[in-house]
């Protein structure tokens, strides 16, 4: 083949110039493309390309999506190039499917020169799952035409890569296994020697977040000074900034261990934002092993001939280090004794077979008609990621990881019958705390579970409160100011910490205190939302106390909410100067799934009688601003267009109107004898009541016009079944799907349920794990518990 001499090279960066450690923490982050591991296979295309034979520039505005340089230069790329070279690693993936994918093929289908992807690789688990390919199809097949209709090649990563592409419909010729650039960068000589070494003098490089979130990793670079760990982006803030860290940097400081900490101070943690310093300095520290579950943690040190072992903890590391016959498997809890997997450590068939590869990779490079030179020269960069003062890390570690005093202030807590959901996020909250931390939490209300489990922890104590609405405020303020906590979350509904943020205001109290408010569904919203009816009209002591609510959350620190919606709403309809943050609700107990429930009832509850319809469930407080009305009809609808579908609808009940009516009683007695066969009405049901309902559950629906974190909906997603709601709700922060989230301004709910019922059950099945798993993300206890804590407030206090 013709060899190409003008060669454009997209990558994140050019590879040949020294890091900038000065520019702006995010403007690096994406030049490392997140993850400096990156630099490693990028650095070797551009080292085998850059001969004399190739005339090389560097793109770095391809990758970054967000970059609209790339559209400017275009014209310029197919007049003065004569093909294009890239590296797209593990883009057949559902992280890269939504966005990635779609703005890459839209702009390779620019090109009017040959492109050729060189290391392209599929994502999975460690077994090589395929069950994702469906989800990626569509966009990942587009994406490989996209390559191939220029005129260009496909070199794989490895095997499953190459049977994930054989899944989405390409033969073998549109292809090639060729392994990672990044090993190729020397030549085909490449040559591990295993020495004998005592482990007294076995010098480790750890990476991968699986080997730093065991404890005993802390506990081994302790013990071993002349081991480090080797970041990729995991503390990356905390080495090259000290400001605006976020939960995780928060987190590290204030470990009780102090594992991130000591590391730090005994320069144990390390940061390197291109290839050559990491692999000159791997050599300077005289590092003999190397470990982890990053797959160019562990290149970079056989790059310089140190032997390494593969934590196969995904498809990606897994199949690479197959692959190039690296040794490795898979590390229960990700950390073991360095020295046990070093002596298993068998580089014969690695050493055997690499030539052979790298013969493969030069053979698909020829054909591509790409000049490739190797030699051992390596560029010797000689900067290093600023140290953060030290001064300010020990004095911000001190402060992190000392016992906190918490209280929340809630008008309900705990789990008896009839709670809601505040007093349900709230016991999750204190749970999950007084397992994982030492802080001594406090909770203040009037309304709670006299038998909760929660007092016989030591360091839990439950205040309660009584008398009117002021009382109950002045009570609050009591008990704070005696407690002198260093967090106050107000559960806010009826302003009960108004006494506090009054005194903040006018007396200059509780200035080491971090006061939060968290707007759930507060005076407004629960009349405007029950109402269908602008503020205005509302009772004027009901506007009274939301003048009250206004205030509270005007002076807080910080005011959050569990979803994004209400977040949004708060802040317009309160007027805040400051963004509400995003605390989901957390929900940890373990659920038995439907089909858990149904296999262990089957025996004694006849469930085949609901087997020919397609059954809907809602599990919530009869209330006119859940407006089960909109199901019902939706439910009438469905059925008059032939389908048959049965609703189950469940929960304590409100009253509304003048004559105080009981809400679940008035929707019944709407029914005519026709449509009543439709429907079956239950009272509250606790979770074990509810298992009837879950184990014959279809579907469930939230016909709310607005809603926050239903927790009764957060429950049902954990048992495996689907949940449906509106746009303007907080279903929406863990559901992607559009078939199920409806615009109840268009009530449409009935054809939106009409759709779903009408997809296969593969299709529902997919739907519904993908709810599954974005709630379980969402409910994250780091994320929703731990970060709350870290907050810091206008002052710069935590």
């Amino acid at each position: 083949m013709e060899k190409h001499k003008k060669i454009l090279l997209c990558i994140d960066r050019n590879q040949f110039k020294q890091f900038d450690y000065t520019q702006d923490y995010n403007l690096a982050q994406i030049s490392l493309g997140q993850n400096s591991g990156n630099n490693v296979f990028q650095y070797s295309l551009q080292k085998i390309l850059s001969n004399s034979k190739n005339i090389l520039e560097v793109n770095t505005s391809f990758l970054h999506i967000k970059d609209e340089t790339f559209y400017t230069e275009i014209d310029y790329i197919n007049n003065n190039f004569d093909c294009m070279v890239f590296s797209p690693a593990n883009l057949i993936s559902e992280f890269a499917n939504i966005g990635i994918l779609q703005e890459l093929t839209k702009r390779i289908d620019l090109f009017k020169i040959p492109v050729y992807a060189v290391g392209l690789g599929a994502q999975s688990d460690k077994n090589y799952s395929l069950d994702f390919i469906e989800d990626v199809k569509a966009n990942s097949v587009a994406f490989i035409k996209s390559i191939l209709n220029t005129g260009g090649k496909i070199g794989l990563r490895g095997y499953f890569s190459a049977d994930v592409v054989k899944q989405l419909g390409f033969k073998d010729c549109d292809y090639q296994v060729i392994g990672c650039p990044s090993l190729f960068m020397n030549g085909g000589n490449l040559k591990i020697d295993k020495n004998d070494i005592k482990e007294s003098d076995l010098n480790v490089a750890i990476n991968g977040f699986r080997a730093w979130n065991n404890p005993m990793c802390g506990e081994y670079l302790s013990q071993h000074k002349n081991s480090f760990f080797v970041c990729q982006d995991e503390f990356y803030k905390l080495l090259y900034s000290n400001k605006d860290y976020s939960w995780r940097e928060y987190k590290y400081l204030a470990d009780k261990n102090m594992n991130w900490y000591k590391a730090y101070l005994d320069n144990q943690i390390k940061l390197y934002c291109d290839f050559p310093t990491w692999y000159n300095e791997l050599k300077n520290h005289n590092i003999n092993f190397s470990f982890g579950c990053r797959i160019h943690g562990n290149i970079v040190p056989i790059l310089a001939g140190i032997p390494s072992y593969i934590d196969m903890f995904d498809s990606r590391v897994k199949e690479l280090g197959e692959y190039f016959n690296i040794p490795g498997g898979y590390i229960e809890n990700g950390f073991i004794s360095p020295y046990t997997i070093f002596e298993k450590s068998d580089y014969t068939l690695f050493n055997k077979n690499f030539a052979g590869k790298f013969q493969i990779f030069k053979t698909f490079m020829e054909d591509c008609g790409l000049n490739i030179e190797t030699n051992s020269d390596i560029h010797n960069f000689t900067n290093l990621p600023p140290i953060t003062n030290k001064v300010y890390i020990e004095d911000l570690s001190k402060r992190l990881s000392k016992d906190k005093k918490v209280v929340f202030v809630a008008h309900e807590f705990g789990l008896y019958k009839g709670h809601g959901g505040i007093a349900s996020y709230l016991y999750n909250i204190v749970l999950w705390l007084l397992i994982n931390t030492s802080h001594k939490v406090y909770v203040i209300s009037s309304c709670f579970d006299t038998d909760c489990d929660l007092l016989n922890y030591e360091n839990f104590e439950l205040k309660f409160i009584n008398g009117n609405l002021n009382e109950q405020r002045c009570q609050v303020y009591e008990y704070c100011k005696l407690i002198n906590p260093d967090y106050i979350e107000f559960a806010d509904f009826n302003a009960l910490g108004l006494e506090c943020i009054k005194a903040r205001v006018r007396n200059n109290e509780f200035n080491k205190t971090l006061l939060v408010t968290n707007n759930h569904t507060a005076t407004r919203e629960c009349w405007e939302w029950s109402h269908d009816k602008n503020f205005i009209f509302a009772p004027s002591y009901i506007q009274y106390t939301s003048l009250e609510e206004t205030f509270q959350l005007q002076n807080s620190d910080i005011c959050i909410s569990p979803s994004s919606f209400l977040a949004k709403y708060v802040k317009k309809k309160y007027n805040l100067n400051q963004d509400v943050l995003v605390f989901a609700n957390p929900y940890f107990k373990k659920l038995e799934t439907r089909e858990e429930i149904r296999s262990r009832i089957a025996k004694v509850v006849d469930l085949s009688q609901y087997s020919d319809t397609f059954n809907v469930v809602l599990i919530t407080r009869f209330e006119r601003r859940k407006h089960q009305d909109r199901l019902i009809k939706a439910i009438i609808k469905l059925n008059k267009n032939g389908l048959k579908v049965r609703c189950f609808l469940a929960g304590n009940t409100s009253s509304f109107g003048n004559h105080k009516e009981d809400y679940r009683s008035y929707l019944y007695k709407k029914l005519d004898e026709e449509t009543k066969k439709y429907f079956l009405f239950f009272d509250f049901l606790t979770l074990e009541q509810q298992e009837k309902l879950i184990a014959i559950a279809d579907l469930a629906v939230m016909p709310s016009t607005y809603e926050n974190q239903p927790v009764a909906m957060v429950e049902t997603v954990l048992r495996n079944v689907p949940v449906m709601g509106s746009v303007t709700s907080g279903i929406t922060d863990y559901t992607k799907d559009k078939c199920l989230i409806f615009d109840p301004i268009k009530e449409n709910l009935a054809e939106q349920i009409s759709l779903f019922i009408n997809k296969s059950d593969f299709e529902k099945e997919k739907i519904r794990k993908r709810q599954y798993n974005s709630l379980c993300d969402f409910l994250n206890p780091e994320l929703c518990i731990l970060k709350r804590l870290y907050l810091v407030n206008s002052r710069g206090d935590f």
